[in-house]
């Protein structure tokens, strides 16, 4: 799998195939096709990102017109923005028709699909992709992904394990072979053991890096915490300042200058954000967190009360267990244990695993009460 520093490097070199022909059309649609990798990847997520890869897109079409990479980049790019997903699944399903032999089509194809929760057809198009003659690690993997959706565990796992058969290196399926062995499996054991012959390069991805500090952190090994997380951003895409996990686990081996430093550098990174972005409730929920565990209890309670007010008016972005955390973390011990009952009890449509409950050491302070243990014995949810 393709790193951050790859895809910058790949943007520099397809910035200046533009700059030396503005009119070539392919030109313009491979840098089209950078910028939606790079949100797919999850190396940019920001709206600038975004309308890169429609403007890209759009210059594509207009100068190649008849080009199918030019048609792919376009629908390609539509697919972000809810308002234009049906028009670019209308036109990826074109595209799919015309293409059926391009394994890039049918697996963005079925992505779209599975944005738009339809994936039993996002299936049907990996499975042909699978058909096509070749080897093909990447749509192993997608269909690993697609299957847990499905809670088609069994074969997912022998999905990742296909195409790790082809690429014993590809971090993508090392990366959510690992998740579901922890998440699904709930199998730390065989986590770890996985974890132990992941290559190299899978510690430069950061979501990849954070499934790993997840499996150090439910094994208390601070250590190797630490040591995972040494190559993650200091504000990764996903999950934000990784000061905040390095503290955890600098307070995890019982080193709490080092804890406390780091939280005060995650402090700084989040305030920073906050100063262009003051109304985004991730960034709020980050400086809770941190104030929080920093023990400012008068500043970071209010905090915990906004959040708390913001999900009750249908703002879902921070998630019931990460409320109980918060409320944990200030002693409110009774609305952590009502966050997380609801947050356990709603049952959608994907498989919701105890692990973190289990093994993780945040939870420690409501083992052995008697509605945190009926917790962990109820059967695992759907959510």
């Amino acid at each position: 799998m393709a790193s951050s520093d790859d895809f910058a490097l790949a943007e520099q070199f397809l910035k200046k195939a533009v700059a030396l022909d503005p009119t070539d059309g392919e030109a313009w649609a491979a840098d089209a096709l950078l910028s939606c990798g790079a949100r797919v990847f999850g190396f940019d997520l920001s709206d600038a990102r975004k309308d890169a890869a429609r403007t890209q897109a759009e210059n594509a079409i207009k100068l190649s017109p008849d080009s199918g990479q030019a048609r792919l980049a376009r629908a390609y790019s539509l697919r972000f923005n809810p308002q234009t997903r049906e028009e670019a699944i209308r036109l990826l399903r074109a595209e799919a028709a015309s293409q059926p032999t391009n394994r890039l089509v049918l697996r963005t194809l079925s992505s779209a699909l599975r944005g738009a929760r339809e994936l039993e057809q996002a299936l049907v198009y990996l499975d042909k992709a699978a058909a096509l003659p070749g080897s093909d690690p990447i749509t192993h993997s997608m269909r690993g992904v697609l299957l847990r959706a499905l809670n088609r565990f069994a074969e997912a796992e022998a999905a990742f394990d296909e195409a790790l058969a082809i690429a014993p290196n590809y971090v993508f399926a090392n990366w959510h072979k690992l998740e579901l062995l922890l998440e699904v499996r709930g199998d730390l054991a065989r986590a770890t053991a996985h974890l132990a012959k992941v290559p190299p390069a899978y510690f430069l991805d950061d979501r990849a890096a954070m499934t790993a500090y997840e499996v150090s952190l439910y094994s208390r090994d601070a250590g190797k915490c630490l040591e995972v997380m040494r190559h993650a951003k200091d504000y990764m895409a996903r999950d934000g300042p990784k000061a905040i996990f390095t503290a955890r686990a600098y307070r995890l081996a019982g080193n709490e200058e080092a804890a406390r430093s780091d939280f005060k550098t995650a402090l700084r990174l989040v305030d920073e954000r906050l100063a262009a972005q003051t109304n985004d409730s991730v960034l709020l929920s980050y400086k809770l967190e941190i104030l929080a565990s920093l023990g400012e209890r008068a500043v970071a309670e209010p905090l915990l009360r906004e959040i708390l007010q913001r999900r009750s008016t249908g703002d879902s972005s921070i998630t019931g267990d990460k409320i109980a955390y918060f409320a944990l973390l200030l002693n409110q011990r009774e609305t952590a244990l009502a966050a997380l009952e609801s947050y356990y009890r709603t049952t959608p449509d994907v498989f919701q695993s105890k692990v973190k409950l289990r093994y993780d050491p945040r939870w420690d302070p409501l083992r052995g009460d008697p509605r945190f243990e009926a917790l962990l014995k109820a059967p695992e949810p759907k959510k």
